[in-house]
């Protein structure tokens, strides 16, 4: 009986490399001046606004997450956010998330703006709030 010899693909090193190509893909692009260079700032503007509409514009629906009373922010829960920006509609839909508006260690009062759910649809909108209701994310201890 013979026995199957297992063939082993060529070693990279050996195959033949044209130089002046691998050159040309890393050569700097000296004639493009640096964008921070770019005089124009309003194609900079417009450009930017170009970016924004393809992918969705802005939210359409928002609502502020509260502070339920005045201190310091001590904890922040990562997972309950994540939950709270995927029951919005993220990623599915690029504006859609959370913007936070406190950080740990940041002093609020009470009624304080603590993130900002984005949504674009108003049922994902409430689903979210009242997760982040029932599931509060920040844990803000009393001065």
């Amino acid at each position: 009986m013979e026995q199957a010899v297992a063939s082993t693909p060529p070693d990279a090193r050996s195959f033949p490399v044209d130089q002046g190509f691998i050159a040309a893909q890393h050569r700097p692009m000296s004639s493009t001046p640096p964008i921070t260079q770019n005089p124009d700032i309003r194609f900079l503007g417009r450009l930017l606004g170009d970016v924004i509409r393809a992918y969705g514009g802005e939210a359409l629906f928002r609502r502020d997450v509260l502070a339920p009373n005045g201190g310091t922010v001590t904890t922040v829960d990562n997972r309950r956010l994540a939950r709270t920006a995927k029951l919005a509609g993220a990623p599915r839909h690029p504006v859609a998330g959370i913007a936070m508006r406190a950080r740990l260690g940041d002093s609020v009062s009470e009624g304080d703006p603590l993130f900002t759910i984005h949504a674009q649809a108003s049922g994902e909108l409430d689903y979210a709030f009242a997760y982040a209701l029932a599931n509060p994310a920040f844990g803000v201890r009393c001065n």
